[in-house]
């Protein structure tokens, strides 16, 4: 039965995720490809499926086009310039490493990276930025098995609609030191289990994480394919969710580090439905999602087939070994128990982009991005607030003198 649920979700979904896509179709890639090396350029646009992707090669100045995209949000443009640096980053310290060398601590500090200067999505946080950053959850974390809205609520039986909402009010006020189903009654739970995907405990993370990183490390050895890989990988850091926020995002670049290191392409996510159904079921069928992974990618494999970085370098080429040097040596100075973790990942971040030629940082007043990077002038006072040219620097300063930490 879940097969045939895959394979029709398949069906249905499939021609609004091709949707927009380039229908030439150029030579496949054949078995036993060189590893790919570096992140091919369209993958830096693989954080919202919503935004659409430009045709042709991807090239720096289309990224850089992106950001003057007026459809996009501040925290849009912050999340798409944190993916860049998390790419960065995974491909020296994870992609071109053995999976036995990664830690717990490697994977902390990516997401951290993913998720510097945002906000949680968790109302009662939301307006804390860093939170927890780079840290396990402290929160019970919700994934709806279908959409549960004021719609679904109101179709249901007064009793069946408090039971629902009674279920969530008690699992978002999870203490840290229980556990769902010692804090939930048995029909609470069942109730849960029906409407939301069961996470790891808050408690059981770190454990998880350690079976998790070892379960990858004897998959390896024992030669399982990289959509074996990509499918353990992926269904299961969703299913630990081992982060507040970022969990998904880095699943996504773990499993496609397992597939880029035997030569397949990393995997797209053009159409969000799409995704989010592939994840549910896969959450419940691990083998489902390997099956649908090595359709995708019999399919994305003739679409993205220009295997080249944002700078036009072939991805089975070696990356620069002392710019290599550079960010390893940063990244494993981390630590995300620093008072300086977050300044630390600021820098870390900012080097990465700089280096790649990809702008980090926006005018204070207008809010507008560096089309070249590092050309904005800074605050001379605090040296922590940009602008792109003298008259907005001149038309903030009555509102930036208030918050500026030199003026007395």
């Amino acid at each position: 039965m879940n097969l045939f649920k895959n394979i029709l979700a398949l069906t249905l979904l499939l021609p609004s995720f091709l949707n927009g896509m380039q229908k030439e179709l150029p030579v496949p890639l054949q078995e036993n490809t060189k590893p790919l090396k570096r992140f091919p350029g369209y993958y830096y646009f693989n954080v919202h499926p919503e935004i659409e992707m430009p045709e042709g090669e991807i090239t720096r100045e289309k990224l850089v086009d992106l950001l003057h995209n007026s459809t996009l949000s501040s925290k849009q443009k912050i999340e798409y310039l944190n993916f860049w640096a998390a790419l960065l980053v995974a491909e020296v310290v994870l992609l071109n490493k053995p999976i036995k060398s990664w830690t717990l601590s490697d994977l902390q500090k990516i997401n951290a990276l993913l998720m510097h200067d945002l906000n949680p999505d968790d109302l009662t946080i939301l307006s804390v930025k860093n939170y927890n950053l780079g840290k396990w959850k402290d929160k019970n974390i919700f994934m709806d098995r279908f959409t549960i809205d004021e719609n679904f609520l109101a179709a249901q039986d007064p009793e069946i609609k408090a039971l629902v909402i009674t279920t969530h009010e008690k699992a978002s006020d999870l203490p840290q030191d229980q556990r769902l189903d010692q804090y939930l009654t048995k029909e609470e739970l069942d109730c849960y289990d029906e409407c939301w995907i069961r996470f790891s405990d808050i408690q059981d993370v770190p454990v998880h994480m350690n079976d998790y990183l070892e379960t990858l490390s004897n998959m390896e050895k024992k030669n399982c394919s990289c959509f074996e890989l990509a499918s353990y990988a992926h269904t299961r850091l969703t299913l630990i969710h081992p982060f507040l926020n970022g969990s998904g995002r880095l699943a996504r670049i773990i499993a496609s580090i397992f597939l880029m290191k035997k030569g397949a392409i990393p995997l797209v996510v053009q159409n969000q439905e799409f995704y989010l159904t592939a994840v549910r079921n896969g959450n419940i069928d691990p083998a489902s999602f390997t099956r649908l992974l090595e359709t995708l990618m019999e399919i994305q494999k003739n679409i993205y087939s220009t295997l080249t970085d944002f700078e036009g370098v072939p991805s089975t080429e070696s990356l620069n070994k002392e710019y290599s040097f550079s960010v390893t040596q940063a990244f494993n100075k981390l630590s995300p128990d620093s008072t300086s973790f977050i300044a630390d990942i600021e820098e870390l971040k900012i080097f990465c982009l700089k280096q790649a030629n990809l702008f980090y940082r926006s005018c204070f007043k207008c809010n507008r991005y560096e089309k070249q990077s590092w050309t904005f002038k800074h605050c001379a006072r605090c040296k922590k607030t940009f602008y792109c040219s003298a008259k907005c620097q001149k038309q903030d300063w009555q509102s930036h003198k208030q918050t500026c930490a030199c003026v007395k």
